[in-house]
This record gives structure tokens, C-alpha cells and sequence, in this order.
């Protein structure tokens, strides 16, 4: 190889490895909510079967002989009745605080449960195949008339903006597990104290750019222990453990959004 074939060649190689600095050394642009008009809640969700991590969710729920008896109509809702309360408690939580904690104006929850374009487009229709519903937020409970929405539905996402007249859209998705924080792991006298951990995935969406402005997952930690034994926990700890997991995740949510605030504060306006 000639003596200008190797510098050529050593000249592509440092012209790609600088441009490949320069993408790894390039800050992501500051995520701002404020100032982008009024959002709207449309989904707030939590998973019913909430299991020790690494296990396979349980959504079988009551059995079919369970729901077949006379009075147990309500069987579903008996069976998942912490995970309900769970949820209905982070709910009440996100509500009081969303305000303050995003620092934007809000759409009143009320006027979006009550748009009758929001409960037909919404509206959760089982997709069976082979007797298995596999339709999107089969394995998720919802609250406050509020419906489940697939982040990836832009299609309705965009339906939803014009008909409620609302410049951001929000969906929350909350997924909760356990795990050994303390004691025993294995064997036939595994169990100790657990922590219960949620994980709470923000997703808001500007239909003007047809995609989320905002995309990210805070995961909390329970203050309170939850007695596990061979790997299971009673779930009427779920409720009270959530709470605290929760109320962690939204101040990870206030002061992110407060330093992405910061740090867009710092760069020269060209």
C-alpha cells in the first residue's frame, strides 16, 4: 500500500472517530413542558398482577367456575381488590399533585371522562384469539373513568387532541413488583422483608409534532416492609406501599423537569 493509501485511510479513520466524539459528547436538548398550552390526561393505568421480579405475571385472576356463581359477578374486582385500592390511591395522589409537580395547566380530568368522543374512541374492546384476549391493557386496571390507551396508537392519539381541544396529551403507565430487601433468598426457608418498587412511565404527546416531547420511567422504592415468604407477600400491603413508592416517583418527576428547566436556562439563545 502506498504512503498516500495509508494516510487517506488514517485520515477516514479519524475523520469518523471524530464525528463519532462529537455525537457521544453532544448534550440532549433540554426536555420543557411549560409554555406548550394545556395538557390532558387521557390514560392512567397500574398492572394487575403485581408479582416478585423476575416472576411471570399471575393475570389469570378468579376461575371461570369463581365468576360463574350466582352473586360473584364482581368477582374479578374481589380478587384484585389491593391492587384496585393500589390504584385508585396512586390515582387521588397523581391527581393532587400533577399541578405542581409539571407545572403546566391541566384539562380537568372531568371534562375529558365526560367527552363522549373520548369514552367511544377509548373504550377497551377485548381481542380474543384462541379464547386468550391479547387486545392492548388486557393485563392493566384504569380508575377515575379513565380508559387505557396504547402509547403507540398515534392515530387515536391525534383524534383525541382535536376532539378535546388540548395541546398535550398525557398517559401514565404504572407497573409494580417486589423484591427481597432483606433475608433469606432461596432454598426451602427463603423469605424475609420485601420492598415493593413501582415504576411510573410518563408519556406526554404533541400532536402538532406527531410524537411524545416527554418519554421516561422513575422507579420508587417502598418506605415500608412487606413480609415475604417462599417468594409470595400478602397483598394488602400493596395499597400503602404503592403510596410511598409513588410520592417518591413524583418528586424524581418535579425535580427532573426543574433541572431540565436549569440547565435550558444555561445555554446561549443563538
Amino acid at each position: 500500500m502506498s504512503k498516500f493509501s495509508i494516510m487517506g485511510t488514517l485520515l477516514v479513520s479519524a475523520g469518523i472517530s471524530a464525528a463519532i466524539l462529537s455525537c457521544a459528547g453532544t448534550p440532549s436538548k433540554p426536555v420543557i413542558i411549560e409554555g406548550k398550552g394545556t395538557v390532558a390526561l387521557v390514560s392512567y393505568s397500574l398492572n394487575k398482577s403485581i408479582v416478585k421480579q423476575g416472576q411471570e405475571p399471575d393475570n389469570q385472576g378468579p376461575g371461570l367456575l369463581q365468576k360463574a356463581i350466582k352473586g360473584r359477578e364482581n368477582a374479578e374486582a374481589d380478587y384484585y381488590q389491593d391492587q384496585i385500592e393500589a390504584l385508585v390511591g396512586i390515582y387521588q395522589q397523581f391527581i393532587d399533585q400533577m399541578s405542581d409537580v409539571f407545572s403546566v395547566p391541566f384539562m380537568d380530568v372531568s371534562t375529558v371522562t365526560g367527552n363522549e368522543s373520548y369514552q367511544s374512541e377509548t373504550k377497551r374492546v377485548p381481542k380474543m384469539v384462541m379464547g386468550v384476549d391479547i387486545a392492548p391493557g388486557k393485563d392493566q386496571f384504569t380508575t377515575g373513568n379513565l380508559n387505557f390507551i396504547d402509547f403507540t396508537d398515534k392515530e387515536k392519539l391525534n383524534k383525541l387532541a382535536a376532539q378535546l381541544k388540548a395541546d398535550l396529551l398525557m398517559l401514565v403507565y404504572n407497573d409494580a413488583n417486589y423484591d427481597l430487601y432483606t433475608g433469606v433468598s432461596g432454598g426451602l426457608f427463603s423469605g424475609g422483608a420485601a420492598k415493593l418498587y413501582l415504576n411510573t412511565t410518563i408519556y406526554i404527546y404533541d400532536p402538532k409534532i406527531g410524537d411524545y416531547i416527554f418519554r421516561k420511567t422513575f422507579t420508587g422504592q417502598s418506605d415500608e416492609n412487606i413480609p415475604m415468604v417462599q417468594n409470595y407477600v400478602n397483598t394488602k400491603h400493596f395499597p400503602k406501599c404503592s403510596l410511598s413508592a409513588h410520592q417518591k416517583n413524583l418528586n424524581a418527576i418535579k425535580a427532573f423537569l426543574q433541572s431540565e428547566k436549569q440547565r435550558a436556562a444555561q445555554i446561549p439563545q443563538s
